[in-house]
């Protein structure tokens, strides 16, 4: 058995050096899709379980994550994929913006469908949830359709068409304009 003393003077195994943080890639982005995914799966569960303030109230971060998130495409991406990409079939710049504008109206629409069946008498019509969660549904796959087409133009593209240095720039500007779930107070 060891003494004590060489015990203690065993080396001690060196220290890793820290992982280094990978470099942004706008592809990265795509985070933020599935954060605005799980959000409006629970706003979905709240109206599933007739709480339409607890829907509403989802709607709220919801919105302002997606608000954000369209900003930083209109102000940053798109304007940068459409001087360095240029036109891309089914990828147009175009097409990001008319899918956001619909984005925006369908979620519009939905608010103001839970404040006008929540103001009605008594509890929530069964018929008027689904008719909601239908048209939710459709959102739903405007939604997967417009992430999906993101990941495949516009991210994938403005990753192979920007130096590291571009990227790294890109990502403080949209550090100061993107917004997540854990920012936002309820």
């Amino acid at each position: 058995m060891p003494s004590r003393s060489s015990r203690a003077r065993k080396a001690k195994p060196a220290k890793r050096p820290p992982k280094k943080k990978r470099a942004f890639r706008f592809s990265d982005l795509a985070d933020v899709h599935a954060e605005l995914g799980a959000l409006f799966a629970e706003h979905r569960e709240a109206l599933l379980g007739g709480g339409l303030k607890a829907a509403l109230e989802l709607l709220e971060p919801f919105w302002k994550i997606l608000r954000a998130h369209i900003r930083v495409e209109e102000v940053l991406l798109l304007p940068a994929y459409t001087q360095r990409v240029g036109r891309v079939e089914g990828g147009t710049a175009e097409l990001f913006l008319a899918e956001h504008r619909k984005m925006e109206r369908f979620v519009q629409e939905f608010r103001r469908t839970i404040k006008r069946i929540a103001s009605r008498r008594g509890p929530p019509k069964r018929r008027d949830i689904l008719a909601l969660l239908d048209r939710e549904a459709l959102f739903l796959r405007l939604m997967e359709h417009h992430a999906e087409r993101e990941n495949t133009f516009l991210y994938a593209l403005l990753d192979r068409a920007t130096t590291p240095a571009e990227r790294a720039q890109a990502a403080e500007a949209i550090r100061r304009i993107e917004v997540r779930r854990s920012q936002i107070r309820r």
